[in-house]
C-alpha cells in the first residue's frame, strides 16, 4: 500500500487466487465520498478503469454498481478467460461487501 487510503494517487497491490493466480496493481484516480470511487488496475496485460457508485436503494439499503472498461490484450488469456475472471472477481468482491455490510448491520442492530 501507498499513500494515505481512499484519496487520489494512493495504490495497493494485491493478489487473486481464484479463478487464477495474478497480482493487480491499482491506484485511485478520483473519489467522491461517500458516492462514487474510481480506479486503475492493471493485471495480466490488461488496463481496467473501475467505477464504483453508491446510491440509495428503494428497500432502505445501498445500491452499488461498477463498471470497468478494460484496455489491451492479455497474453495469458483469451478474451473469453478474461472477461469470464473479470466477472468472478467482480461478483466475489460486491458480494464479499455486502456480506460484510450485512453482519455489520446484524451487529449493530443487537447492540
Amino acid at each position: 500500500m501507498e499513500g494515505e487510503p481512499w484519496k487520489v494517487g494512493s495504490r495497493i497491490r494485491y493478489t487473486i487466487i481464484q479463478p487464477l493466480h495474478a497480482t493487480v496493481a491499482a491506484v485511485v484516480t478520483a473519489i467522491s465520498a461517500p458516492r462514487s470511487v474510481d480506479l486503475l488496475n492493471h493485471a495480466l496485460g490488461v488496463t481496467a478503469e473501475q467505477h464504483v457508485s453508491f446510491s440509495p436503494d428503494l428497500a432502505g439499503g445501498t445500491r452499488i454498481r461498477m463498471i470497468m472498461t478494460l484496455v489491451g490484450k492479455s497474453m495469458d488469456l483469451s478474451a473469453a478467460e478474461l472477461l469470464k475472471a473479470i466477472e468472478f472477481v467482480t461478483h466475489d468482491a460486491l458480494d464479499s461487501v455486502a456480506a460484510f455490510c450485512q453482519g455489520n448491520h446484524a451487529a449493530a442492530s443487537s447492540q
